[in-house]
């Protein structure tokens, strides 16, 4: 089985195209850590839209949603934009006080390998880390 890891990163924006490319930046991520050997939940691509289709659905329901999957998950990235949107730095949140594996992606090509989540989980590799990350 693969190693999962959770992206998280700015999502909701009152501009349409905006919250679009939010969801593309997202996807571009999801790519590229399928490529490294990972197994991916990223909440942009889970409910695209949903906050549009369905406005009872209050966003604590999403939110909620999102920290049972991260407390499964073995790391989190955050992509781009992360500390400018309150769902990421609450995600952030949960994962360092659960100490769940803290990766920092800068841009693109820069996506953990297993390689770099086992360094961080276990502080022993042949290599050394590549990827900015914080302590757990």
């Amino acid at each position: 089985m693969r190693p999962l890891i959770f992206i998280s990163g700015p999502y909701r924006n009152a501009d349409l195209t905006a919250e679009e490319e939010n969801i593309h930046q997202a996807a571009r991520w999801i790519a590229e850590c399928l490529e490294k050997g990972w197994a991916v939940h990223c909440p942009h691509t889970n409910t695209s839209f949903f906050d549009r289709l369905f406005p009872h659905i209050p966003l604590e329901a999403y939110l909620e949603g999102c920290f049972t999957i991260l407390g499964r998950a073995d790391a989190i990235l955050l992509i781009p934009g992360w500390q400018t949107s309150q769902g990421a730095k609450a995600e952030y949140d949960f994962a360092k006080r659960l100490k769940i594996p803290i990766f920092i992606g800068k841009e693109r090509g820069d996506a953990p390998t297993i390689e770099d989540w086992m360094v961080l989980k276990n502080g022993v590799s042949t290599q050394e880390s590549r990827i900015p990350n914080e302590a757990m």
